[in-house]
């Protein structure tokens, strides 16, 4: 979604995007996708492990019906939601928070705060700074709120993105055409409307590009804001620039490759490194 909008995600964004990520990468083949792909990597360890047990959990709530798979997964329980999928979720929101923003406190202390059991004692984090707090506690409100309020709404009946092929999409603000809109029914988007609460349009946003994938223009505007990374870096070698290798990932998440990878048993550069 970043380079969607043509310039990098901030924190608030970041938080959203991890959270969002791991849960919601727990219901599809492979990995996260996301910014949460750093943490994960394919490497293994804590990581693997907590997006297992997250796995595991979600396996759990669709055979006793407290999610739903269809259209996607779509959260039913709020019950189960805080007794068996926010304790797991908030150690892999731990995970992004150390690697982000060490602290001096346990993690047995930041888990219980983030997962709303009573901290041993609030001076604990008397140490942290502002930004960690403020880091600490929009981690904590997506995982007691943002999430599972979002998880329960439906792509395509709550929200999303507008078509770029509808009548009034010359006239529509710029908010409007690159975030989420309330949809009053089934594609049925809102004629003016926009979510208010600036975390909910983050991460209905985020949802909406995840699970309804981009439109003609958003890879345009993706691939221009690329080439303009390409060109910021004129004194590295090509494929060691940030944008080759940003782009190398997205072709493999994608399920593909870029010639002259690793995967072209001679090495040869295919011309261009285009992808396949």
């Amino acid at each position: 979604v970043s380079y969607v909008a043509g310039s990098p995600a901030g924190l608030r964004w970041q938080i959203a995007f991890h959270v969002l990520d791991g849960l919601f990468s727990s219901h599809a083949t492979g990995g996260p996708v996301g910014p949460a792909a750093s943490i994960f990597g394919g490497r293994g360890g804590a990581a693997e492990d907590v997006l297992r047990e997250l796995r595991d959990a979600v396996a759990r709530g669709l055979r006793e019906k407290h999610l739903q798979a269809s259209p996607h997964l779509v959260l039913l329980s709020a019950g189960f939601y805080h007794d068996c999928l926010a304790p797991v979720l908030a150690r892999w929101t731990l995970l992004w928070l150390r690697r982000q923003q060490p602290m001096a406190v346990s993690d047995a202390a930041l888990l219980g705060y983030l997962s709303c059991r009573r901290a041993e004692s609030l001076e604990a984090f008397g140490d942290l700074s502002d930004g960690q707090m403020k880091a600490l506690n929009l981690s904590r409100l997506w995982l007691l709120v943002l999430l599972p309020h979002l998880s329960s709404r439906i792509h395509r009946v709550h929200y999303g993105l507008l078509g770029e092929a509808s009548a009034s999409w010359h006239h529509e603000s710029r908010a409007r055409r690159h975030l989420a809109v309330p949809f009053v029914g089934k594609d049925a988007p809102s004629e003016t409307s926009q979510f208010s609460h600036p975390d909910v349009q983050i991460g209905l946003t985020w949802l909406a590009y995840r699970l309804g994938g981009l439109r003609h223009g958003d890879i345009v505007r993706a691939l221009t804001s690329l080439c303009r990374l390409q060109r910021s870096e004129p004194d590295v070698a090509p494929r060691a620039r940030r944008a080759h290798q940003l782009y190398t990932l997205w072709v493999a998440a994608s399920g593909g490759h870029v010639r002259g990878g690793a995967r072209d048993g001679d090495g040869r550069d295919g011309g261009g490194g285009g992808g396949e």
